[in-house]
């Protein structure tokens, strides 16, 4: 793996007192949420990285380690952004299609499931109850294409059909595929309860919560069986910037320019997308001005052609194409207080960043 530069933010377009106010805020966003011991921030633009902050400790326990570039963070849904690079892969060799039947992948779904399309499962309109243990199990409740609702027993279905097509599990097709060819090494799903926490940062949800928990891949029951995927900062924002380059990163190859402009252009049906935020493949988009386009993840200073991906520990991964532009900010409470709100905080984390940029207008 290539070395991200560390150069002067004015270097690459930033003001230096300005990128000090996301830091600031991300010291807030600790102290807010009522519990976070960690958080990191690393901010790339035009490849080379701009600010890297690594802030407090593995958990709340006394002698708890300090953060580094090393520690890695459980980044929940944000591993949609992964699950969305596989399937993507798959697309492009033409194994799936979006608009095939999961009957095609799935001929146990003999009822009226099994005309569930994979532009459903990949954009939130497949109809299934969220609610449900398991896909298997899960009723549909709207019409497939009809209705959009955050839904992780789709996001179950897409790494089961990963599994399927590919003949390997999730974890298995990411590191073969994806996570060696970049030198990913500390990029994974642990996958034993009894595997050492190396440099794995506890995931918290109180001030005494001493030491927090290391959580594995497999649950029997849970429909977001492969949430527990653990990435430093910086390996975050290197596999962001191997979208922003289209596919590549360090001669590597990934993906073509195609599928990612595929996966991040608008792929909700009509009519589900009246009253739903724009999606691409798994990636929320801002497609147009926040009147246009309400995306509840992304800023209204964030420009238009961005995507970004936010998580349950707040974690959250913003890629902007037209400022060339990458930035990743992790933190390690799950969830928070009723009264803090995630979606305005991945807003104005991102407006910060762009806020700092001084080399083009505003």
């Amino acid at each position: 793996m290539n070395e991200m530069e560390n150069v002067e933010p004015e270097e690459v377009g930033f003001s230096s007192i300005k990128l000090l106010e996301v830091k600031k805020y991300l010291e807030w966003s600790m102290k807010a949420l009522k519990a976070a011991s960690a958080a990191a921030t690393v901010i790339l633009r035009h490849g080379k990285i701009a600010a890297e902050w690594y802030l407090g400790r593995y958990n709340h326990c006394p002698d708890a380690r300090a953060v580094d570039k090393n520690s890695q963070f459980k980044v929940y849904s944000v591993r949609k952004a992964y699950v969305a690079t596989a399937l993507s892969m798959l697309l492009d060799e033409g194994k799936v299609k979006l608009d095939d039947p999961l009957s095609e992948y799935f001929p146990e779904l003999t009822d009226e499931r099994g005309e569930i399309t994979v532009r459903h499962i990949a954009t939130h309109t497949s109809g299934l109850d969220p609610n449900a243990k398991h896909w298997k199990t899960a009723k549909l409740l709207h019409k497939p294409g009809s209705f959009h609702e955050y839904n992780n027993i789709g996001v179950l279905l897409i790494t089961d059909l990963i599994h399927r097509v590919s003949g390997k599990p999730l974890h298995e097709f990411m590191e073969e595929k994806v996570f060696k060819p970049l030198g990913l090494k500390r990029t994974y799903w642990p996958l034993y309860p009894d595997e050492p926490p190396g440099d794995r940062v506890y995931v918290v949800r109180s001030e005494t919560d001493c030491p927090g928990t290391l959580e594995c891949v497999y649950y029997p029951i849970r429909p977001t069986a492969y949430s527990s995927l653990y990435t430093t900062a910086r390996e975050l924002a290197r596999f962001g910037q191997m979208w922003l380059n289209e596919g590549e990163l360090d001669g590597k190859r990934i993906l073509s320019p195609e599928v990612v402009r595929l996966a991040t252009t608008p792929q909700i049906p009509y009519p589900a997308r009246r009253d739903a935020p724009y999606q691409g493949i798994l990636w929320f988009l801002r497609v147009g001005s926040s009147s246009e386009n309400p995306c509840p993840v992304i800023g209204d200073k964030v420009p238009v052609g961005s995507y970004a991906h936010g998580g349950a520990s707040h974690c959250y991964l913003l890629v902007c194409p037209k400022l060339d532009l990458v930035a990743v900010k992790m933190l390690n409470r799950c969830h928070g207080p009723p009264e803090f709100d995630s979606d305005l905080d991945y807003r104005t984390f991102g407006d910060l960043v762009v806020s700092a940029i001084t080399d083009v207008e505003a």
